[in-house]
């Protein structure tokens, strides 16, 4: 049973465009404007980063101790459940609730929703049976009837968060493109506005390529080059004068990219060795992922000019 495979490395998501997630937007709005586009976009980021990664640890925790396939039998190793953080929870369901009713987004969204409504109160009472050790007075009667129930819905908010990711995916690329070509157009190249979302944008198809179990060495391969090319050029515009004195905020982004170039150039030298990506440690696609989140971490923690 493929259970949460997609959950052992979280992608973390950025968005191209500033201010997001400030307002929902009409049906007819979201349709004919680019700006209203990506806020509906915006919309989602929290949902994936945040709760994806809370929903990920519950699962994670469950599973560590108990068999998928019988469910809970032995006190000797019973565990607990993390709750899925309920703060996140309602602020990703309060902005999906803004999110068009109609479109494409529409039916997983509301899909989405209900499978995380469905989900967070099961995994709460999976939580409190445990961890105050009401097995002891049943037998495990009632673990084992949550056991399959739970998976279930573990099992559904995977396959509904897929759903939705891979509409907003495609959504997204398309956005992060035109944003791009509208940042080259109107401040040009040489401008810290486009290094910085260049090596985003790149970055972000790079860990498209590298996550994407059908790649190629070659494929890959182009993915890297690309970033390469575009964090000397983001290095080139900066050049020398940027330190941690002289901005901190952007040397931390500065440093980060750096991060992420060391993990492209090892996974670049395993794949011209004729080898595939490392299993583990440098140059392996968990190393790029960890070094591409925490890129958008520092970046979203800025103001670009």
């Amino acid at each position: 049973m493929k259970l949460l495979g997609t959950w052992t490395a979280l992608f973390v998501v950025g968005l191209a465009a500033s201010g997001c997630n400030k307002v929902g937007a009409t049906d007819q709005e979201a349709a004919s404007s680019p700006a209203k586009q990506d806020e509906v976009l915006g919309l989602y980021v929290q949902c994936f980063n945040k709760v994806s990664a809370s929903a990920s640890m519950s699962f994670e925790r469950y599973a560590s101790w108990v068999d998928l396939k019988t469910g809970p039998t032995n006190e000797a190793s019973v565990g607990t459940v993390y709750a899925i953080d309920d703060y996140q929870t309602k602020v990703c369901l309060e902005n999906l609730a803004k999110a068009p009713t109609t479109g494409e987004l529409a039916a997983p969204t509301k899909a989405y929703a209900a499978s995380l409504s469905a989900l967070v109160p099961l995994v709460l009472e999976a939580k409190t049976y445990y961890e105050q050790k009401d097995y002891k007075d049943d037998a495990f009667a009632k673990g084992k009837q949550l056991h399959g129930t739970l998976v279930a819905a573990f099992e559904a908010y995977e396959s509904a968060e897929a759903a939705l990711r891979t509409v907003w995916d495609g959504m997204n690329a398309a956005s992060r493109d035109r944003v791009l070509a509208e940042v080259e157009k109107t401040s040009g190249r040489k401008s810290e506005v486009f290094v910085t979302r260049l090596v985003m944008s790149v970055s972000e198809q790079l860990i498209e390529v590298v996550l994407d179990e059908a790649a190629t060495s070659a494929s890959i391969t182009a993915a890297i080059d690309r970033y390469k090319a575009a964090h000397g050029e983001m290095a080139t515009f900066f050049g020398p004068t940027l330190t941690a004195s002289t901005d901190t905020d952007r040397y931390m982004f500065k440093q980060s990219s750096d991060e992420l170039m060391v993990q492209v150039k090892e996974a670049a030298r395993a794949l011209a060795a004729g080898q595939k990506l490392p299993e583990s440690g440098d140059g392996s696609a968990e190393a790029v992922l960890e070094a591409y989140n925490r890129l958008v971490d520092t970046s979203n923690s800025i103001t670009w000019d």
